[in-house]
C-alpha cells in the first residue's frame, strides 16, 4: 500500500479513551480506550481492543506522560483496521479542523514533544 501521510509524524505514547458524539450515541461499543501510536498535526494513530465506528465524531481524551498532560480534542474516525492474528484494532483519527481552539492546544503540545512543525 502506497504511504498517503504527508505530514511529520511523531511517536506518541499517551492513553486515551474515545466517546462517540454523533446523535444519540450512548452504548458501551461507542467507547474505546488504549494507546496512541502516533501522531501529526492533522490527527492521530491509535491502538485499542475495540472498534469504533467508521467516520464517526469522537471525543478524545488524552493523559500524556512524561511530562504530565492531560488534553481533551474531537475528531473524525477515518480508518479502522483489525491486526491480523489477535483482537486490537489500530484506528486513524483526524482532528476537527472547524475547533481551531483544539488545533491549537494540539499543535503546542506536539512541538512540547519534540515534533518540528
Amino acid at each position: 500500500m502506497r504511504e498517503r501521510r504527508t505530514a511529520p509524524r511523531l511517536a506518541l505514547q499517551a492513553r486515551f479513551k474515545a466517546n462517540v458524539i454523533d446523535g444519540d450515541s450512548s452504548g458501551e461499543d461507542d467507547s474505546c480506550a488504549g494507546w496512541t501510536q502516533d501522531a501529526s498535526v492533522g490527527g492521530l494513530n491509535v491502538k485499542a481492543r475495540r472498534s469504533l465506528p467508521l467516520h464517526s465524531n469522537v471525543e478524545i481524551d488524552l493523559q500524556c506522560t512524561r511530562p504530565i498532560e492531560e488534553l481533551k480534542i474531537r475528531g473524525r474516525v477515518g480508518w479502522v483496521r483489525q491486526e491480523s492474528g489477535n483482537k486490537t484494532y489500530l484506528i486513524g483519527i483526524f482532528l476537527d479542523s472547524s475547533r481551531k481552539e483544539d488545533l491549537i492546544t494540539w499543535r503546542r503540545l506536539l512541538e512540547r514533544r519534540g515534533l518540528n512543525l
